[in-house]
């Protein structure tokens, strides 16, 4: 018989016996930050950091989407294709990458908001807003 609590048992072996252990590991939290930004004519080119500041690794990470709001009169895309394979992010580590958008220069500046959707294998996901975004 087992007993202790729920993360814990102890079991006595006084006969040949079978024991089964399920685990969970432990999850992984991807966030995102632009790390820098650079203009080359009507596109503008993000470096993102994607971060995984949880305590398991994100396995086969990728991004998925980026949803676009501008706000104002430039119309505004992505010219990266996506989803974007990111691999395996350990737990606090991060990477960097390239995301090109096609983001012409307006007057007065276009505002944006954009939602980043971020997962993994496992049923890993994490959405990113950021806001008032401009060019």
């Amino acid at each position: 018989s087992c007993t202790g609590p729920a993360n814990g048992a102890t079991v006595t072996m006084d006969a040949p016996k079978s024991i089964v252990a399920n685990f969970t590991p432990y999850p992984g939290m991807l966030a995102l930050t632009i790390q820098s930004k650079m203009d080359s004519g009507q596109q503008r080119i993000w470096t993102l950091n994607i971060s995984n500041l949880g305590q398991g690794p994100v396995i086969n990470a990728r991004l998925n989407n980026i949803a676009i709001t501008p706000i104002g009169t430039a119309q505004i895309s992505i010219a990266t294709p996506l989803p974007l394979a990111l691999g395996n992010i350990p737990p606090g580590a991060s990477i960097s990458i390239p995301v090109t958008l096609n983001w012409p220069l307006s007057t007065p500046p276009t505002r944006a908001r954009m939602v980043f959707s971020l997962s993994g294998d496992f049923n890993h996901a994490s959405t990113v807003t950021l806001h008032d975004l401009f060019r």
